[in-house]
């Protein structure tokens, strides 16, 4: 049950993080999904200027679905794995939470990589809406297509696995310190916390973010915007796809070692308050569920 109480306040806390942050996130994508050099307020002034206020939610449904399966995914999966590793050893390590954190990243990612690719390819712009979106994906690539950029996660992987582990090191020597017996922080503290440990991870894992984003914003229309006919639901794509390392190199050869960190701003930014947000919702809400459930909250 407790587990099914951790899960449940992480879904919540990033559905609340994902909404209230949306247009954060719809503009970094649009920035990284770029091969050209930009701005954060080209990038701004240009979705403003061709869809108003509207623009800045643009995929909005699609992203918090996508927000609700990662999250529960992750901390039932890292939950569940947690229980299973300590009911062996008794105690968790810093590597233990590394290694957990890695593998629970892979519990959601056959649902929640389609759900991204097609978000992303509407928050950019390719494409008018999630009909519009599947429809394109599919007569381009086929079933494959919804999985472009699959590769990036044995790297992005490692990116929630260290902000977990830095958050619950950091929560535990707090909690140690202060010398009571209660097991959540309070909302500042969880929210500096979720602030520092997002950043941290954002800035070792960016690179692959950039390159991920980009995969999935590609298209292939034809010279007058319009999707290929025929739709294919076979599992291959009619022509190779890019790969992230075409695309890195790409970047190298284009713009330079700084293409790999374009938008970083704007995603350390967004993913910082988010992070902090979830993790502040979540401490709440876990004492909430827990109670429901019939735990016995501190």
């Amino acid at each position: 049950m407790e587990n099914l109480a951790e899960a449940t306040s992480a879904a919540v806390g990033g559905l609340v993080s994902a909404f209230v942050l949306y247009p954060m996130e719809i503009t970094k994508n649009r920035l990284q999904a770029t091969n050209e050099a930009t701005t954060l307020m080209t990038v701004i002034q240009h979705i403003y200027s061709t869809r108003g206020v509207s623009g800045f939610y643009d995929g909005v449904g699609p992203a918090a679905l996508h927000s609700i399966l990662e999250k529960f995914g992750y901390f039932y999966a890292f939950a569940v794995l947690r229980h299973w590793y300590t009911s062996g050893t008794g105690k968790m390590t810093v590597a233990a939470n590394m290694v957990i954190g890695y593998l629970a990243e892979f519990a959601h990612l056959g649902a929640t990589i389609p759900v991204e690719r097609v978000f992303v390819r509407i928050q950019t712009g390719k494409d008018g809406g999630l009909v519009d979106a599947l429809q394109c994906i599919l007569a381009e690539s086929g079933v494959g297509g919804l999985y472009v950029g699959w590769r990036t996660y044995f790297i992005l992987a490692l990116k929630p696995a260290l902000e977990f582990t830095v958050f619950e090191q950091i929560k535990g020597l707090v909690l140690r310190r202060r010398g009571s017996k209660s097991i959540v922080l309070s909302p500042a503290e969880a929210f500096f916390l979720g602030a520092v440990a997002r950043g941290i991870a954002t800035l070792i894992c960016f690179p692959a973010t950039r390159v991920k984003t980009i995969l999935q914003a590609k298209s292939r229309r034809t010279h007058n915007g319009k999707i290929p006919k025929r739709v294919s639901f076979k599992l291959g794509t009619p022509t190779r796809p890019s790969s992230p390392v075409n695309e890195v190199q790409n970047l190298l050869q284009e713009q330079g070692i700084s293409a790999l960190y374009q938008g970083i701003g704007p995603e350390i930014t967004r993913g910082v308050l988010s992070s902090a947000m979830k993790m502040a919702v979540k401490e709440r809400i876990f004492l909430a569920v827990r109670g429901a459930l019939g735990g016995a909250p501190h």
